[in-house]
């Protein structure tokens, strides 16, 4: 049994540590049952991150090719604010 559904994939060639746009990504009909490491049907769940590898155009998507930005980096200076409740 074949089971299709639209996921995101790749619209163009994503290089490792390029920060994923909505254009870069679109639905796509795919078979289901071939989607091994997981898959989006959401861009807003995608967009934002980084890519983990590099990322073919028409590649679905899925958790192992994207990772959250680096927000901080070492060595950095941070300010912290804290409030103390009596």
């Amino acid at each position: 049994v074949k089971l299709y559904s639209n996921v995101l994939a790749a619209t163009k060639q994503i290089s490792k540590g390029e920060l994923i746009q909505e254009s870069d990504v679109a639905l796509m009909k795919q078979e289901l049952n071939m989607q091994r490491n997981g898959y989006f049907t959401d861009s807003s769940l995608v967009v934002g991150h980084v890519a983990h590898q590099n990322i073919a155009s028409g590649t679905v998507i899925n958790p192992r090719l994207i990772e959250m930005p680096t927000i901080i980096s070492r060595g950095q200076s941070v300010i912290l604010f804290t409030k103390v409740h009596n």
